[in-house]
Parts: structure tokens; C-alpha cells; sequence
């Protein structure tokens, strides 16, 4: 074997097994063997990166806040204003919403009503 055909082998298969041409011309091959060893400490190095999480730097988040606000994405909150209405009462503020309570209030007084003359 040479040492191309072991570098081909060592792309086409990087974590399946050799085969044994190949384990024979490593053990006989300085450089092969050489980069097989640095393929594998990048492998190494490679999952304990991924183990590590790292924190973006906080000039990025502000950077990137800056520009979301430019755009008009986001903006900051705004107070509520001191005139609405906060609660139940809110409710009665959008008709649907209104018109629902209302009309489960009816069927509810027309239940009570209609058992109440039953008992009598």
C-alpha cells in the first residue's frame, strides 16, 4: 500500500476500522503513522470543543440589539397607560369578550330561574 491510498482509506473511512493493508503499511510508515496520530488528537481536541460551551462576548449582544432596534424588530416596552382600566372591568373593553360574559350571564340566570320554578 501507499501512502495515498491510505490517505484516500483514511477519508472515505475516518472512524470505521482499517483494513489490515493498511494497519501494515502504518506500523512499517513514519509519516502515516505520524498523521494518523495528528488526525486523532484533532478528533480528541475536536469532542472536548464540543463539551465546552462558550459565552458570547457582551459587546456582541449590545451590537446585536442595536441593530434588531434600527430595524424596527424590537423596541422597548411602553408603560401602560394611567387612564385603562386593569381587571375584571378589562374585560368589557373588547365586545366579543363583552358579549360572551353577557350572554353566559343570561343562560346562567335562565338556568337558576327555570330550576327555581321547577321546585315550586
Amino acid at each position: 500500500m501507499q501512502c495515498y491510498e491510505l490517505e484516500q482509506i483514511l477519508e472515505q473511512q475516518p472512524e470505521g476500522p482499517l483494513p489490515d493493508s493498511a494497519v501494515a503499511h502504518i506500523d512499517d510508515c513514519e509519516p502515516c503513522r505520524s498523521l494518523l496520530a495528528d488526525l486523532e488528537a484533532i478528533r480528541v481536541a475536536a469532542l472536548e470543543l464540543g463539551d465546552v460551551e462558550v459565552a458570547p462576548p457582551e459587546r456582541l449582544w449590545i451590537s446585536l440589539r442595536n441593530q434588531l432596534e434600527a430595524e424596527g424588530l424590537i423596541r422597548d416596552p411602553q408603560p401602560a397607560s394611567k387612564n385603562a382600566m386593569h381587571g375584571w372591568w378589562s374585560i368589557f373593553q373588547r365586545p366579543a369578550l363583552a358579549g360572551a360574559f353577557l350572554t353566559l350571564l343570561l343562560v346562567a340566570v335562565g338556568l337558576i330561574t327555570a330550576k327555581v320554578e321547577a321546585g315550586q
